[in-house]
């Protein structure tokens, strides 16, 4: 089987463009459990075949139920919290024909509209009250100012550097903030190997992200490892179905006066089903839909995510 080069999906940083639309849930480990990092999505199926020149338009939505037992958040504390989220990320990619030590440069950055509903106790383990509320509006922008990427007929690889840009409203003691108001950087590897003569491929994205203070409340969210992986076949050059997984892990624990919970570092481990379809020439288009179960989780929020990206090129 041949595995024709328009058959790409776009760029598995792409789909990191969303996990700013996290930022608003009170959570756990980092402040507030946020982290730019959505489960999962970075390592979807056929993330790093990168397509040629041009301008492409990505929409990613991810649909969410989880749940965490207490988190630190603006300065308060708030317990057995339960959130369910939709998010839409809006996302222009363009990919260049310049090259950088071999790469093709690409850049975008993600445009993302969340609308979430908390039920929460207030006042962490004491439960002095509790509390219900929704939020919707623009989070913080997910940029990737330079990535590049290395093309050949088995092995495609990328690397990127994304960058949290934040704008999102952002007010002290408002538990509807809708942005993180710090700056962060999540550093990129990505990786798919095609195996043509079995129909099989194999996808991998290494991140490791740096998060700086939040000067409002003094609170320093650690710095973070996250592993993305994916296993599929092929069933015809349109079609393809896999497993998708993750592995994050905290490796620094938070700081500043307003990490009222200590370190609280976290760790998360989830598997689920994914799929990818390619149609269309001109344009080409492509459809990615995954469904992330969380296993086992420490200070971070444990249920499940579903992501659906469409992308589709402009010119």
């Amino acid at each position: 089987m041949q595995w024709k080069r328009w058959r790409m999906w776009l760029v598995c940083g792409v789909l990191g463009l969303l996990a700013p639309l996290l930022a608003p849930r009170p959570a756990h480990a980092d402040e507030g459990g946020v982290q730019i990092y959505v489960p999962g999505v970075y390592g979807s199926l056929r993330m790093a075949l990168v397509p040629g020149k041009g301008l492409y338009y990505l929409n990613l939505a991810i649909v969410s139920k989880v749940r965490a037992p207490i988190v630190a958040s603006g300065g308060q504390e708030w317990a057995d919290l339960d959130l369910g989220l939709f998010a839409n990320s809006f996302t222009p990619l363009y990919v260049t024909d310049w090259k950088l030590l071999g790469g093709t440069y690409f850049f975008g950055a993600g445009l993302p509209l969340v609308y979430y509903n908390v039920d929460a106790a207030a006042g962490g383990t004491s439960g002095a009250g509790t509390t219900s509320y929704s939020s919707f509006g623009m989070s913080d922008i997910y940029a990737i100012p330079i990535g590049l990427s290395w093309q050949t007929p088995r092995v495609h690889v990328f690397v990127y550097e994304g960058i949290n840009v934040p704008v999102g409203k952002y007010t002290l003691g408002d538990p509807k903030n809708i942005g993180l108001n710090h700056w962060a950087f999540d550093t990129n590897l990505g990786l798919t190997f095609l195996f043509p003569k079995v129909n099989l491929e194999f996808d991998a994205d290494l991140g490791y992200t740096i998060h700086t203070i939040n000067k409002a409340t003094d609170y320093l969210s650690g710095n973070s490892f996250h592993l993305d992986y994916t296993l599929g076949y092929g069933f015809s050059e349109a079609f393809a179905v896999g497993f998708s997984g993750y592995y994050y892990q905290q490796v620094t624990g938070d700081q500043g006066s307003g990490a009222t919970l200590g370190d609280f570092k976290g760790m998360g481990v989830g598997i689920g089903p994914s799929a990818t379809y390619t149609f269309g020439m001109h344009p080409i288009a492509a459809l990615t839909v995954e469904w992330i179960h969380d296993l086992k989780t420490t200070n971070r929020w444990k249920g499940d995510w579903v992501t659906a990206l469409f992308a589709i090129q402009v010119f």
